[in-house]
């Protein structure tokens, strides 16, 4: 068994974590090797969130790394997960946070005001997840933030979940505008969330020997629908190497 598959236990995380006066619902060692870079999970209820990075940030553990939301398709408890990384710039263990909320209830503390490194990924869990953060700087008094990934126009209808990483998604048609890869390998088992594909003159537009500033400037002017043997206009026609690439095409 390698060293990243045996975890043994960081007594030296777990009795800090443990000298914490809030309540612990669990704290195991979830990873360990012998270059020390221990990571100890912490399962915490939503209202002792707060305290405990409070906490950690006093012992050092100041920066959140990342915030993670989760929603478990096989479980039955209705519950959704944050996942929080703790990490220390003077160590390379990490504490991983983890706290819960219900469905009914998607409400959990910001921790903006402990914390600032939480904003982007507050932003992104709420608006995917549709986790309220009330304490956020952009939040209102419920916790509802303007939209950061998805488009403004977003549906938002009861019959038509909103939240695209929530298990009762489900994928529609939507009324704005769609992404189409106009190189045409994808897209096509699900033309019916694209505009129709044109693939004429595309591998002369993709495959180029312009730098990659020259071809950002010209490549809608010059290549897009071009035969393969034509060459751009900005190319040297007698370039040897010009044609040795398109015959390959």
């Amino acid at each position: 068994m390698s060293e990243e598959q045996t975890i043994v236990e960081d007594k030296e995380l777990t009795a800090l974590v443990k000298s914490w006066s809030g309540k612990i619902s669990d704290v195991k060692t979830i990873y360990s090797n012998k270059r020390n870079n221990n990571q100890v999970e912490v399962l915490v209820e939503k209202s002792e969130l707060i305290s405990l990075a409070t906490f950690l940030k006093s012992k050092g553990w100041d920066y959140v790394s990342s915030l993670s939301g989760v929603d478990y398709p096989d479980r039955t408890d209705q519950e959704l997960e944050v996942v929080y990384h703790f990490t220390n710039y003077e160590s390379p263990k990490i504490f991983v946070v983890k706290t819960r909320c219900s469905y009914a209830d998607p409400v959990i503390p910001s921790l903006f005001s402990v914390v600032k490194s939480v904003d982007f990924h507050e932003r992104e869990t709420h608006d995917l997840f549709g986790i309220l953060f009330p304490g956020h700087v952009k939040a209102d008094d419920k916790g509802n933030m303007p939209k950061l990934m998805l488009p403004d126009d977003w549906p938002q209808t009861p019959e038509d979940p909103v939240f695209p990483f929530r298990k009762a998604y489900v994928q529609k048609a939507r009324p704005f505008e769609k992404v189409t890869d106009t190189r045409g390998h994808l897209g096509e088992q699900d033309s019916q969330f694209h505009r129709p594909i044109d693939r004429s003159g595309w591998l002369d537009e993709y495959y180029k020997e312009d730098s990659p500033i020259q071809f950002s400037n010209t490549k809608r002017k010059t290549r897009v629908n071009k035969s393969l043997d034509e060459p751009s206009e900005v190319e040297d026609k007698d370039s040897e190497y010009s044609k040795q690439v398109r015959k390959h095409f």
